[in-house]
């Protein structure tokens, strides 16, 4: 089938039950994109569907590639609930094919902005660079890798302008698979486009160095007009050349020099450390103002030693924030055991747990962390409940029952994210979802299974603005939920 027939059928073709396709966004040689409306919401809201199509349809490749799909779906959970992400709504397999189904985010990409021979300014650059380092901390703090930045897969998004990282090049392992000659499934594709993909990369070793290694290559594209392939590289050094197309500061350049040195090891180690040094361009260097008179009547240099104590006070901050995120403390967890519920999991020290059971909800446990405010409550919880099945459902169905029961429930619920999930050995699904109770906006999290005719299920809730802080560890929880009746 040739790709114009191919596109021809896909239009108006329904995924996933209730995922209508559209129109075609982007194709790729590991992906096709397209736009669709998703037929289950009250107002069809617009989302992406991604297919990935393992090469071979050999059983050991298909198994493969499932396995990969799932786990790097549940990455993409994660990730999703960054502001500069899009989330992941669900994941589905379909006749061999797999999809992805995102929220599609209104904008432009930045092939767009960054045309051969047009220069952005200095400020625009560091602007764009802080934008984008401040999704990608978020991505390496929760130890991935993206693979493949470029930017066709930037996005300026219209209703702000900021930065949305898409198209996250781990989960294309899917469409990799092959079996090689000895009968065993084997990659036989790096992932990553040619020009922003370093070294070791092409190699088959990505660092969390190699993002960075992507990251200034588009910034001194945008600082040069000049395309990353047309840049020249020293034959003794292998390093990119590029000074000489731009009037660029040396402190940015020395930055930019350092994020795209030819050894992963001499860069930036992560995009934390680079945020650092690019937040740095923004603080004033320290300087002299004009003389004063002095008691003796000879003029005396006054030195701006505020600014300098301004700093010291600054990178004390910056490093308190830093280190707030990069050593979150570690919380000690200790084991709960509740033989009504029949399960035993790890929990933190400093949590409170009670018991919160009833006829018509079943058997339940509530954990609340510690208050840390001054309001003497919190609407942070994370409530596990076990129930019986009223009918005979399997967890498609039962999955649709509850989805719709949450929309009746508070017409304002919004869902942000969902798919499979896999909870004590089990087959579950996942659920994220926004609505307001008492006049404030909660974020919820839902993770239930089924097993022996029982659904066990996690429901984790906070107000919207605090839902991130503890959100590790609720899953940490969750992963560590063992059955010991069945």
């Amino acid at each position: 089938m040739d790709i114009a027939h191919k596109i021809d059928v896909m239009i108006g073709q329904l995924l996933g039950g209730h995922y209508q396709i559209i129109r075609p966004l982007g194709r790729g040689g590991l992906a096709e994109t397209f736009l669709a409306i998703d037929l289950h919401l009250p107002d069809r809201p617009h989302r992406v569907v991604k297919e990935l199509k393992p090469q071979s349809s050999h059983p050991l490749v298909l198994e493969t590639a499932k396995i990969l799909f799932e786990r790097e779906a549940q990455v993409l959970y994660k990730l999703g609930i960054h502001n500069q992400i899009p989330a992941l709504y669900a994941h589905f397999e379909e006749e061999d094919r797999f999809f992805l189904v995102e929220e599609f985010v209104p904008g432009h990409d930045l092939s767009e902005e960054l045309i051969p021979g047009k220069q952005l300014s200095e400020n625009e650059v560091i602007d764009l660079v802080r934008d984008l380092l401040e999704a990608l901390a978020f991505v390496h703090q929760n130890h991935v890798i993206h693979r493949d930045i470029k930017p066709s897969n930037l996005i300026r998004r219209e209703t702000d302008g900021k930065i949305v990282l898409i198209d996250f090049g781990a989960v294309k392992q899917v469409s990799t698979q092959v079996l090689n000659t000895q009968g065993q499934v084997s990659t036989t594709i790096v992932v990553g486009t040619p020009n922003y993909m370093p070294g070791e990369q092409q190699h088959g070793n990505p660092q969390f160095s190699s993002d960075i290694f992507a990251v200034g290559i588009v910034a001194i594209q945008a600082l040069t007009g000049v395309p990353p392939a047309q840049l020249p590289v020293d034959s003794n050094t292998l390093e990119i050349i590029w000074r000489d197309r731009t009037s660029a500061s040396p402190r940015l350049a020395n930055i930019l020099d350092k994020m795209v040195r030819y050894d992963f090891r001499q860069r930036y180690s992560s995009a934390v450390e680079a945020l650092e040094a690019v937040n740095e361009l923004r603080k004033p260097l320290g300087r002299t103002i004009p003389y004063f008179k002095g008691s003796g009547g000879k003029p005396v240099p006054k030195t701006l030693w505020w600014t300098i104590l301004g700093g010291g006070v600054g990178a004390i901050v910056l490093g308190l924030l830093v280190s707030q995120l990069i050593f979150k403390p570690h919380l000690q967890s200790i084991p709960y055991q509740n033989s009504q519920l029949g399960i035993e999991l790890q929990r933190p020290e400093t949590w409170d747990f009670k018991d919160t059971s009833s006829i018509i909800h079943g058997k339940s446990v509530e954990f609340t962390p510690p208050i840390t405010d001054n309001s003497g409550n919190t609407q942070t919880k994370l409530t596990l409940t076990k129930e019986e099945l009223t009918s005979n459902q399997d967890l498609a169905e039962y999955t649709e029952a509850l989805k719709k029961e949450i929309i009746n429930n508070n017409s304002q619920s919004q869902i942000v994210s969902e798919g499979q999930y896999i909870l004590a050995g089990k087959t579950g699904y996942r659920l994220i979802y926004t609505h307001t109770q008492d006049g404030k906006e909660l974020k919820c999290m839902q993770v239930w299974f089924l097993d022996n005719f029982q659904v066990y299920s996690f429901n984790y809730q906070a107000e919207v603005g605090k839902f991130d802080k503890d959100l590790d560890i609720v899953e940490e929880m969750i992963k560590s939920l063992k059955l010991t009746q069945s």
